[in-house]
């Protein structure tokens, strides 16, 4: 998932409790597996109609390598953070006594990220934040399964969509490309940045949830509203993300709301009413053009 990272104490702790409460067993990682060549196949398949005939040949030819990388399971990743902590400064010694030898590795890391000891845990903690978040690897020809997208499989196909996008986008960039796909490409990459004042700041996550959504099921679950609520509170949704402009200044996807508005708007060929009058009132519009129609045109 897209969870930004973390770097303090109690941030530390409430992703870890995140990826601990989600973390898959072995069973559902090996379950997931056998889907892995389906859900790319289906992808290559939906979003077919972005390129000519010589791109298509390119691209089948470049998702040959095309693979999905699988988490660890929670025992898997309690045992490895253990061992991490066990391999830092004298500082924690005290905290992996405390917990005997009989402690599960969870108890080990829960206990040690409730210390003070803030900079003895950088090591954990930037393996919590790598193992939380879902993201294409371009030089592996990969996308990372998190724990979170693997265990509530398939509702979360939506991301796995997302990344592949992505993996989509590096491979247009490759040989073998025709002047006319990366002129369809090009244009519907205009459409996506015309549609609201910052999107061209994230005209590259824009283009993934575009390709995304193309290859998603029509009655697919939209992944954004999940992100729409905050998972390391009460699960209440999150009143910060009611609005079309993201308050991460690093983050490089568009706003929650945003995203979840243009998925409605690119499956339904418009948003309600009612939400166009609530962004009004907040002084905040958004044109959600159907960027298929832009690529349509190119292709005639």
């Amino acid at each position: 998932m897209d969870e930004k990272p973390r770097d303090n104490r109690n941030g530390c702790a409430a992703t870890y409790s995140i990826l601990k409460a989600y973390s898959p067993n072995d069973q559902t990682i090996a379950d997931f597996k056998k889907s892995e060549a389906t859900i790319i196949g289906r992808f290559l398949k939906k979003t077919s109609g972005l390129l000519s005939a010589q791109s298509a040949i390119a691209i089948n030819e470049n998702a040959k390598s095309w693979h999905f990388i699988f988490a660890p399971s929670q025992s898997q990743a309690l045992q490895m953070f253990k061992d991490t902590l066990s391999a830092e400064r004298d500082g924690l010694q005290e905290v992996i006594n405390h917990t005997k030898s009989t402690a599960t590795a969870g108890d080990v890391v829960t206990l040690a990220l409730d210390t003070e000891n803030t900079s003895e845990l950088s090591s954990i903690c930037i393996e919590v934040n790598k193992l939380i978040k879902d993201q294409a690897l371009r030089n592996e020809h990969a996308v990372y399964v998190s724990p979170v997208v693997t265990k509530l499989w398939p509702k979360t196909g939506g991301i796995l969509n997302h990344e592949l996008g992505h993996l989509l986008d590096y491979a247009l960039k490759s040989e073998g490309i025709s002047d006319h796909t990366r002129k369809t490409k090009d244009t519907i990459e205009t459409c996506l940045k015309s549609r609201h004042a910052e999107a061209s700041s994230y005209s590259v996550e824009d283009w993934a949830d575009f390709a995304g959504q193309i290859a998603n099921d029509k009655d697919a679950e939209p992944f954004e509203c999940l992100f729409l609520r905050d998972w390391v509170g009460d699960g209440e949704f999150n009143k910060r993300s009611f609005s079309l402009e993201n308050s991460d200044p690093t983050d490089k996807h568009s706003g929650d709301m945003y995203r979840a508005l243009a998925k409605f708007s690119m499956m339904n060929g418009d948003i309600p009413k009612s939400c166009r009058s609530a962004l009004q009132q907040k002084g905040e519009q958004a044109k959600f053009k159907d960027c298929r129609a832009t690529s349509a045109a190119v292709s005639k």
